[in-house]
């Protein structure tokens, strides 16, 4: 396990069994009602207690196959508004967040979040993760000393005021500013180097690296998303040769450099990148990450696959 600043962390393979999971997001679906909708899936009620109303919704920002059945949740302040931006397990992909109790007491603003099914369409087999947005008003921060979320799993999370962020994390634009091919040799790899923003102002910078079967490809932005507090981007190729042409047949590599505007990016706390062929991660504490090293030098498994796109 190798530590790197917070600024500039190299981020290992996980392996290209971590893609296979991610080619089970839904919410990239065109054909996807609630990909097109998202409105349709806010759900708000509203609650009365200690003399006040609270007002609170909540909304499906995507949905992937689960990497793990625990979940989490995250409370940030958006003026004087609470968001909570979640993760919450569901027996498949094909799920929508529902809030089913909201209520202030003792200084305490309280959620519960739980999942509903979708239609019967035909869905990815496997557990599901279902990300949310959940917002709440009309009880001043200055009142609150704790949030508290709970999930249907049974899961909870105890936020205390003083931990509570201005702004969640979002993605304002995503570009690749440069691409190039060339031949690989023997000791080239898959790779991929995030560095953060050194202020509020800025972009998130990622300098990655795709083997191809042959030289003749171009990297290109797939998708860039915050979940929570992690920045998800997914970095693509494709071959710049003309139909029915025949190439050079030495295997390739792809180098290029991506663009990711931030707003709020003191608030991610994790970065995961997706190649075709690996998925690379990295998160950190305070002023420190971590990361795999591309060998695989950790306890358990940690492979790179060589294969084309």
């Amino acid at each position: 396990m190798t530590e790197l600043t917070r600024r500039a962390a190299l981020v290992g393979a996980a392996g290209a069994g971590a893609v296979a999971l991610a080619g089970c997001v839904s919410n990239d679906d065109p054909d996807s009602e609630a990909a097109d909708n998202p409105t349709d899936d806010d759900t708000n009620t509203e609650s009365s207690t200690d003399e006040l109303s609270l007002t609170a919704s909540v909304e499906r920002v995507g949905s992937s196959c689960a990497m793990s059945d625990s979940g989490e949740a995250t409370v940030f302040l958006d003026d004087d508004e609470f968001v909570i931006s979640g993760e919450l397990p569901a027996p498949t992909p094909c799920y929508d967040p529902e809030l089913t109790a909201h209520s202030f007491a003792d200084g305490t603003l309280s959620v519960t979040v739980d999942v509903v099914a979708q239609s019967d369409e035909a869905c990815a087999d496997c557990r599901g993760s279902v990300y949310y947005e959940a917002r709440l008003s009309g009880r001043s921060p200055d009142d609150v000393e704790q949030v508290s979320v709970s999930h249907a799993n049974g899961q909870s999370y105890e936020v205390p005021a003083a931990d509570i962020d201005q702004g969640p994390p979002a993605v304002r634009g995503a570009t690749l500013t440069e691409t190039t091919s060339e031949s690989r040799g023997s000791g080239d790899r898959g790779r991929a180097e995030v560095t953060l923003p050194e202020s509020e102002t800025g972009a998130v910078t990622i300098d990655g690296a795709i083997p191809t079967e042959h030289p003749h490809y171009e990297a290109v932005m797939k998708e860039a998303t915050v979940h929570g507090t992690t920045l998800r981007v997914a970095v693509g190729v494709e071959s710049t040769r003309e139909e029915g042409t025949m190439g050079t047949m030495p295997l390739g590599i792809v180098e290029y450099t991506a663009s990711v505007d931030v707003e709020h990016p003191d608030g991610l706390d994790s970065v995961t990148v997706e190649h075709p062929n690996g998925s690379y991660g990295s998160s950190w504490a305070s002023s420190s990450a971590t990361a795999e090293g591309a060998s695989g030098s950790r306890a358990g498994d940690s492979t790179e696959s060589d294969g084309s796109s």
